[in-house]
């Protein structure tokens, strides 16, 4: 696995394993080694989960490919579907050449293109969000100076820092 920037793992319970998804990828099982460390087959790594003064878990390193590689734990932010539709409309990439339609639908901000399924996108930070395919990973929205949401920067596996423009 290679360090990329801005890559998300949203840890789950499911019958009683702990599992790992990087959102638009293979959930994987995380196998227990010890009370913190967990051993991670799908690539031959490991997890071990540190803990903040009060006890509480507040990240992980993760140790793959000889490398490792520190996160902190995020809390995303909750946004109701009145929140989200700031983040709605049809942004334009002129290095793409292409434009993108965000809009809200069911409470959830979804990217659409006409050559691609729709990407749903999370909260994972303030004006940031985390999409589920492979191709739209992490959209960091940027504001201009009166604060109004003007494009929105697309990092994922095979690029960073794509600049999308409001229309």
């Amino acid at each position: 696995m290679k360090k990329r920037l801005g890559l998300i793992l949203v840890l789950s319970r499911e019958g009683g394993k702990l599992m790992g998804e990087i959102p638009g990828e293979d959930k994987f099982e995380l196998i227990p080694a010890s009370a913190t460390t967990f051993f991670i087959k799908a690539f031959g790594g490991s997890l071990t989960f540190e803990r903040d003064r009060e006890g509480n878990v507040a990240g992980f390193l993760l140790q793959a490919e000889r490398q490792d590689i520190p996160a902190k734990k995020i809390v995303p932010p909750l946004l109701s579907a009145e929140a989200l539709i700031e983040f709605s409309g049809d942004f334009y990439s002129a290095e793409l050449q292409t434009t993108y339609s965000l809009a809200v639908q069911d409470g959830q901000l979804v990217a659409q293109h006409p050559r691609n399924p729709d990407t749903h996108l999370e909260p994972s930070a303030i004006d940031q969000f985390t999409g589920d395919n492979w191709w739209f990973g992490k959209a960091r929205f940027v504001r201009d100076q009166e604060e109004t949401i003007s494009g929105f920067v697309l990092s994922g596996s095979r690029v960073r820092n794509l600049r999308f423009v409001k229309k």
